[in-house]
Protein backbone atom coordinates (compact mmCIF):
# COMPACT_ATOMS: atom_id res chain seq x y z
CA UNK A 1 0.00 0.00 0.00
CA UNK A 2 1.42 2.86 -1.27
CA UNK A 3 0.82 6.22 1.01
CA UNK A 4 0.10 9.58 -0.40
CA UNK A 5 2.16 12.62 0.67
CA UNK A 6 0.10 14.76 2.62
CA UNK A 7 1.70 14.91 6.16
CA UNK A 8 2.90 17.77 7.47
CA UNK A 9 2.13 17.86 11.52
CA UNK A 10 3.14 15.38 14.20
CA UNK A 11 -0.26 15.25 14.75
CA UNK A 12 -1.33 14.42 11.29
CA UNK A 13 1.52 11.85 11.29
CA UNK A 14 0.13 9.89 14.93
CA UNK A 15 -3.19 9.87 13.13
CA UNK A 16 -2.18 8.15 10.15
CA UNK A 17 -0.63 5.67 12.36
CA UNK A 18 -3.64 4.87 13.63
CA UNK A 19 -5.55 4.67 10.66
CA UNK A 20 -3.60 2.29 9.45
CA UNK A 21 -2.41 0.21 12.47
CA UNK A 22 0.83 -0.85 11.90
CA UNK A 23 3.03 1.39 9.56
CA UNK A 24 6.96 1.16 8.59
CA UNK A 25 9.53 4.44 9.39
CA UNK A 26 11.14 4.36 6.48
CA UNK A 27 10.01 2.91 3.22
CA UNK A 28 10.91 -1.38 2.27
CA UNK A 29 10.66 -2.51 -1.64
CA UNK A 30 10.18 -5.85 0.04
CA UNK A 31 7.12 -4.91 1.97
CA UNK A 32 3.36 -4.16 1.20
CA UNK A 33 3.05 -2.38 4.24
CA UNK A 34 2.54 2.20 4.13
CA UNK A 35 5.39 4.18 5.64
CA UNK A 36 5.82 7.56 7.17
CA UNK A 37 8.81 8.46 4.79
CA UNK A 38 6.62 8.52 1.67
CA UNK A 39 3.63 9.76 3.96
CA UNK A 40 5.46 13.16 4.51
CA UNK A 41 4.96 16.12 2.71
CA UNK A 42 8.18 17.88 2.09
CA UNK A 43 7.45 21.66 1.06
CA UNK A 44 10.93 21.22 -1.16
CA UNK A 45 10.00 17.84 -2.00
CA UNK A 46 9.99 17.71 -6.30
CA UNK A 47 7.25 15.79 -8.43
CA UNK A 48 7.60 12.04 -7.83
CA UNK A 49 10.80 12.24 -5.87
CA UNK A 50 10.42 9.43 -2.53
CA UNK A 51 10.45 10.67 1.22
Amino acid sequence: MKAKAHLRTLAQARAFVSKVGICLVFADPKSDLPNLWDAIDLPEKQPGEKG
